[in-house]
């Protein structure tokens, strides 16, 4: 947050809204992305997220690179219209794309097996994705997560359009407490490939009750049951859950591709 408007003062646009320090300083956003009881116990990133995505970055029509564990993003995006392209790391960092995408076949609001079909129509090729989108970390070891962000930096400044956006996705398994990281040598990297800070997003998955988050659960702690405690044993610790996501979303810039 930043300091207080002093007493008399005009406030000025810094103080009217919420910066991520840097050079420059990003506004702040807040998404409401609950989950549901459809979205899987063990996944990162709930179905309105997804969804919310794949409707803030791209149109009907516009590809989108899927880069996160379990492809959430393939039913928003081919629900809504766009060509959808699975991506993964293979064991030697090396990204791989699925060169022909994924989109529907009929009408329906559901996605249905049948009603999704690998098209010609929308090859992956250079300067036309739209969106690419991947969860973070890239990799559980330093090294490791060091070369993938190298190979996906150099690819989405290749395969985006100009205006096109890639977005990384930290967030923590349900049940695991967040560890704090500093950004900064991403956004320098990413600057280096020609691609801007363009936004961090945090996306809170807590219900929403009117206009209040609701942060109570029935659910227990993970980890084991504690015992039961004695009169003398100083008082447990709180145990901290983690209620959002961190997007930093960075935009391809120039009409050369690096």
């Amino acid at each position: 947050m930043n300091a207080p408007t002093p007493p008399g003062a005009q406030p000025t646009r810094a103080d009217l809204l919420d910066l991520v320090p840097g050079v420059p300083q990003v506004p702040l956003t807040v998404w409401r992305t609950p989950r549901t009881r459809t979205d899987p116990s063990d996944s990162h990133i709930p179905a309105h997220l997804a969804a919310r995505l794949v409707e803030a970055y791209s149109a009907p029509g516009d590809q989108v690179i899927d880069l996160t564990d379990g492809v959430v993003l393939a039913a928003p995006a081919t629900t809504g219209g766009r060509a959808h392209h699975s991506a993964r790391f293979t064991d030697t960092t090396y990204l791989s794309i699925s060169p022909h995408a994924t989109v529907m076949t009929g009408a329906g609001k559901d996605v249905e097996p049948d009603t999704l079909a690998s098209t010609p129509t929308s090859v992956i090729g250079t300067g036309r994705a739209a969106l690419i989108v991947a969860a973070w970390p890239l990799a559980a070891g330093p090294v490791e997560g060091e070369l993938r962000r190298a190979w996906l930096l150099a690819s989405a400044s290749k395969l985006l359009r100009p205006g096109g956006c890639l977005v990384l996705i930290a967030a923590p398994a349900p049940g695991v407490a967040p560890v704090p990281e500093d950004f900064t040598p991403i956004v320098t990297a990413a600057s280096g490939a020609r691609l801007g800070y363009l936004q961090h997003i945090v996306a809170v998955s807590a219900p929403v009750v009117g206009d209040e988050f609701v942060y109570v659960t029935d659910d227990p702690p993970p980890g084991p049951v504690p015992p039961e405690c004695h009169p003398d044993d100083p008082p447990p610790q709180p145990v901290h859950a983690s209620v959002h996501a961190d997007l930093f979303v960075f935009t391809r810039v120039g009409d050369e591709h690096v």
